[in-house]
């Protein structure tokens, strides 16, 4: 059965009604359908002028508003301004703008503050790093490392900033020169047109002539060199055996010299007791058994052991004292006048570290000496590490005048 709808209804009826009825049908349809409109036009209407009526009371409440707003600035202005004969005081957009300025300033300096905070965490860890790089691990491997690196940079060859090469006075570059044994530089360019196809090169400069293969590649710049050098230094004061910094009133106190016979100390102020180098050293110095036994003696109550020579030694070299940059061709003469060969033991090694530096030796007396220079000898000179600031840069720039002359 099909629903009853309007259609089906106007169907059926237009089936059973006459054509006349079908007529006045459709007329009622149309006007019913008329009155549906006329009624949603007049709703729309009526709707319409609410909305009216309610956008005229919102700009009214807007006006009112507005007049309130300006009534209260104004009052506040009246309120702050001073009296009369009174100095004129900020008005409140001076104070706002005031205001404005000290919260950037604020952010400002919150972020300057974190950003010092930052750094000064970073120097924390830093040095935190470095005390635990010389407190843990084989200290003897870490001194022999830098005594290489110190090596390497003292032989190394360099160049000054403006340095023009020689032959086509060109400026010379960083890796892009060469230096000969000699000590003359040249730019890589003109090397390889010297002598090409020969396994010797002659040097434009003072003739001298030289393998190929000893030609070595500058890498330094002399302010470079002298940079990693001080911090070869720095590294090396950095290892003290009480790992902790010294005072200027510990310094102070230090006493270079000790009259005392060797054997009255007692063990606990041998500071290589708590070394962390386990290699005891041996009874007598190695300068010792190079000289006369009389000198000797008196060698022994005038100068006291490496171990005494400060409470809180330092394991330091000047850099003029380092033994890599001694000649190991001399060998010092003893007291008969004969060569003898020094010893390459560890326990030697390890004593001539620690006190057959120049810096720190005394000049020991000839066979034919007189009794007044063998019962007075000179004081001991500091170690590098103890020296003064002013008297460690000084020792470096001797190193660099003389270096300089050299190559010259």
């Amino acid at each position: 059965m099909a629903p009853l709808t309007r259609a089906n209804a106007n169907a059926a009826s237009s089936q059973t009604r006459p054509v006349g009825s079908h007529a006045r049908g459709s007329e009622l349809d149309s006007h019913f359908e008329m009155g549906q409109v006329e009624v949603h036009m007049h709703n729309a209407l009526k709707g319409a002028r609410a909305l009216q009526k309610e956008l005229t009371a919102l700009r009214k409440r807007n006006v009112q508003l507005e007049r309130r707003l300006k009534s209260i600035e104004e009052a506040e202005d009246v309120s702050v301004q001073p009296k009369r004969g009174k100095k004129v005081g900020p008005t409140v957009a001076e104070l706002q703008s005031r205001i404005r300025d000290l919260e950037k300033a604020r952010q400002k300096n919150r972020r300057k503050i974190e950003k010092l905070r930052a750094k000064e965490v970073k120097a924390d860890a830093a040095e935190l790093e470095d005390i635990a790089e010389f407190e843990v691990g084989d200290s003897a491997y870490r001194m022999r490392k830098l005594l290489r690196r110190f090596h390497d940079l003292m032989v190394s060859s360099s160049i000054e900033e403006d340095e023009e090469c020689p032959i086509c006075m060109e400026q010379l570059k960083l890796n892009k020169c060469a230096s000969l044994p000699c000590e003359h530089t040249f730019c890589e360019s003109c090397i390889m047109q010297i002598s090409p196809g020969s396994d010797y090169i002659t040097c434009p400069q003072c003739r001298g002539s030289c393998p190929r293969d000893e030609i070595e590649v500058v890498q330094y710049t002399a302010s470079q060199q002298w940079d990693a050098l001080l911090d070869v230094a720095n590294s090396w004061a950095k290892m003290d055996l009480r790992r902790h910094e010294d005072t200027s009133e510990e310094e102070a106190e230090e006493d270079f010299i000790d009259n005392g016979h060797p054997e009255a100390r007692s063990a606990s102020t041998n500071p290589l007791a708590t070394s962390p180098e386990a290699e005891p050293l041996p009874k007598t110095e190695p300068h010792l058994e190079l000289v006369a036994p009389a000198v000797s003696e008196n060698i022994h109550q005038a100068i006291p052991t490496p171990v005494t020579l400060s409470r809180k030694r330092r394991i330091a070299f000047s850099p003029e004292s380092s033994p890599l940059s001694q000649d190991s061709d001399d060998e010092p003469l003893t007291a008969s006048g004969s060569s003898k060969p020094a010893h390459r033991s560890g326990h030697n090694s390890a004593e001539r570290e620690f006190c057959g530096s120049p810096s720190n030796a005394v000049d020991l007396p000839h066979q034919e000496a007189t009794e007044e220079t063998t019962t007075h000898p000179r004081l001991i000179k500091p170690l590098y590490a103890q020296s003064p600031v002013a008297e460690k840069r000084k020792r470096l720039e001797n190193l660099a005048v003389a270096r300089k002359r050299k190559r010259l």
